[in-house]
């Protein structure tokens, strides 16, 4: 797989998608690499930065992919908004607007981008482009599309629905760019090398999280739209069980064997006791980041998604003032930084259970237990 995507899928966008006359990236590309459309979505421009800039920082440093980066972001720097950082949905190939900023999508892309180049080349003016923009969408969690609204009142409420969603997501990685920022400021390079190394492994567990808690919470959304309430608690419990149970195996196989993952990764010498380290104090959390994360999926499923969001905001800003603390105050360094989010998440974790016990208490019961081998 690494050999794949080092060897041939970059190198195939960093050779064909580049426009070199006019900045920024096309995006519509055939199999062999040839243009088959100009226009620039901006949602697709800060993806490819974003991705470039977060391969540099987590991956390696190759001056090709933070040259690439940096053009796209200052293409998007100049043309991708009307100068209030209001982000377009698409330009023309010379970067002049086609369609108005009336999509969220723009906007979020906008601030991962920005958040990830700064951290990739520590110009500060990119990081407060990505501030700016993720103020302004958290100004429009009541009313996505701002002036451009062309919603008709009282109707799709599936828009509302979707951005605490979409924002959700946008705070998983403002968390991440946080401890690496900050870890990196204060500690140095080899302690922000070794959270680095550890990135794609806890990666992986986060993707096993939120892809179990979606599955669940299918099953959970089918009875809850069909009001089958007593069938829609047992699932929700058989998830929550059954992601527990997950979580500490894969928690304990962790801690048992992190310093062989850690080898067999090639992490390099100088910081590999570091990485053992953090990866210990994150497997030891592992319930937390699960059961936080099957319970968003629950809360989803019974149309809550703003519940989730509200943790996952505290989570993150309580998150970064512990890291403040037990890394500048405790000199813990990267350990410091990882009990910051194993507290953090175990907090939010508990709190999202003890609301979800409260909104589960709204639905009539049966005689059908707590646990299910059926809806396993």
């Amino acid at each position: 797989y690494k050999d794949e995507l080092l060897d041939n899928v970059l190198p195939f966008w960093l050779e064909n998608s580049q426009d070199h006359e006019y900045g920024g990236y096309f995006t519509c590309l055939d199999r062999e690499g040839k243009v088959f459309d100009t226009d620039k979505f901006i949602w697709l421009q800060g993806r490819e930065v974003w991705m470039f800039s977060m391969l540099y920082n987590k991956v390696e440093k190759r001056k090709e992919w933070l040259d690439c980066a940096v053009q796209g972001g200052e293409f998007l720097k100049k043309y991708g908004h009307d100068g209030d950082y209001n982000w377009y949905f698409s330009l023309d190939r010379s970067g002049r607007p086609l369609v108005e900023p009336y999509n969220i999508f723009s906007y979020t892309f906008a601030a991962m981008a920005f958040g990830q180049l700064s951290l990739a080349t520590g110009n500060q003016e990119y990081a407060d482009i990505a501030r700016k923009t993720f103020d302004i969408i958290l100004s429009k969690v009541d009313n996505p599309k701002g002036k451009w609204n062309k919603l008709h009142p009282g109707t799709r409420n599936l828009k509302n629905f979707a951005l605490p969603m979409i924002l959700g997501n946008l705070f998983q990685q403002t968390y991440t760019l946080m401890d690496s920022a900050i870890v990196g400021r204060y500690v140095g390079e080899q302690a922000l090398a070794a959270v680095g190394a550890s990135y794609a492994l806890t990666n992986i567990f986060i993707c096993i999280a939120i892809g179990g808690g979606i599955g669940a919470s299918v099953v959970v959304s089918r009875y809850f739209g069909s009001k089958e309430f007593p069938r829609m608690k047992l699932a929700v419990y058989t998830a929550c069980l059954a992601f527990l149970g997950v979580s500490i195996l894969l928690g304990g196989f962790g801690l048992a064997l992190s310093r062989q993952i850690m080898e067999v990764l090639q992490t390099p010498a100088d910081v590999l006791d570091m990485a053992v380290d953090y990866l210990n104090i994150y497997f030891a959390g592992l319930p937390f980041l699960f059961l936080y994360n099957v319970f968003s999926s629950m809360f989803n499923a019974l149309g809550k998604s703003r519940i989730p969001l509200y943790f996952l905001i505290f989570s993150s800003v309580f998150n970064v003032v512990l890291d403040m603390v037990l890394v500048t105050k405790a000199n813990m360094g990267v350990t410091g930084v990882a009990w910051a989010t194993l507290i953090a998440q175990g907090i939010s974790a508990v709190l999202s259970f003890l609301v979800l016990l409260r909104e589960l208490k709204r639905f009539p019961s049966g005689k059908t237990g707590i646990f299910s081998h059926t809806e396993l």
